[in-house]
């Protein structure tokens, strides 16, 4: 692997996990309602709030496995420590990924969320 494609997965790792962390720290900090707000500011709101933490959680699959892939690659890990890696952190993302379409899922079938 050259340094070049190492950057690029770095950095794309490092977009995903940085919209990962800004999310789940948004939904920390401002308490995200499961219930739609009544009035028109409010709910414009919550709508973009919702939109945002869904796309984190679907970020979080290729966030994870490119960072087992890549630190594997880059400490020279043997090949059982890789996979056990790359199992660990695809198991983390795919439950955040099943969460977030879910979430788009009820939305395009209209379904209550």
């Amino acid at each position: 692997m050259t340094k070049s494609d190492l950057i690029v997965l770095w950095f794309s790792s490092f977009f995903s996990a940085s919209t990962i962390t800004a999310a789940r720290i948004g939904y920390q900090l401002f308490r995200l309602d499961v219930t739609e707000p009544v009035e028109e500011p409010a709910r414009g709101t919550w709508h973009r709030k919702r939109r945002w933490l869904a796309i984190s959680e679907i970020m979080a699959l290729p966030a994870f496995a490119t960072i087992a892939c890549t630190s594997a690659i880059y400490w020279e890990l043997p090949l059982i420590a890789a996979c056990l890696l790359s199992l660990v952190m695809g198991g983390l993302g795919f439950g955040f990924l099943l969460d977030g379409l879910t979430w788009f899922v009820k939305k395009r079938l209209e379904m209550p969320k």
